[in-house]
């Protein structure tokens, strides 16, 4: 079993989200909201966009990730107008977004917390398979058999859980949604909405 201590470290611990969208109106410098359509998620609701999703433009001149605080409409898709956090940079043609080519496309990426650790532990145990082959009943070759699981386990005190967006999250959903269910992989396909929770 390996071990390395964790003590004052930040840990990132992100969803699987990704998807494409376009504008559907055009977009200029210092926009707060964006007007959005044909959006393609790989959630249950493909076309409604989390509170809390990252995305960026690719022809921002400088490579801004934008975090979604707010939607419309609020609770069902599809998702035709957002509101990001920082606001829309330079880009485009002469600082507009149009609609009508490549510099309205939009790209959403994962959510993500932060988790700031005072101190703690990280375990993981690795196991192998191997297949002993034999000649006439004497040990002769060992090859490796099919890959393994690794079983790793963190056990920490931390000092804040927080994203970049809005409401607190439960201590249900940071616990259990995102850092005690190892079968998931961090690749949530129900993105929630998580943003600054107190230490507790």
């Amino acid at each position: 079993m390996a071990r390395i201590e964790m003590r004052d470290t930040t840990i990132y611990i992100q969803d699987g989200l990704v998807g494409t969208g376009n504008l559907s109106a055009n977009g200029t410098l210092n926009d707060a909201e964006l007007e959005i359509d044909t959006v393609v998620l790989n959630t249950a609701t493909t076309n409604l966009v989390p509170v809390g999703a990252r995305l960026y433009l690719p022809s921002e001149t400088v490579n801004t990730v934008h975090t979604v605080t707010a939607r419309v409409p609020t609770s069902a898709g599809p998702t035709t107008n957002i509101t990001i956090t920082p606001i829309l940079g330079e880009g485009g043609t002469s600082n507009t977004y149009n609609t009508g080519n490549a510099e309205g496309a939009l790209t959403f990426i994962n959510q993500r917390i932060e988790v700031k650790i005072g101190e703690g532990n990280r375990t993981w145990t690795e196991e192998k398979e191997y297949e002993y082959l034999r000649e006439r009943g004497d040990l002769d070759t060992v090859k490796e058999g099919d890959e393994q699981p690794v079983e790793m386990s963190m056990e920490f005190v931390y000092e804040y859980v927080k994203t970049q967006c809005c409401a607190e999250p439960t201590h249900y959903e940071v616990s259990v949604r995102h850092l005690l269910l190892p079968h998931q992989h961090n690749t949530l396909k129900t993105p929630i909405d998580v943003r600054t929770m107190p230490k507790g």
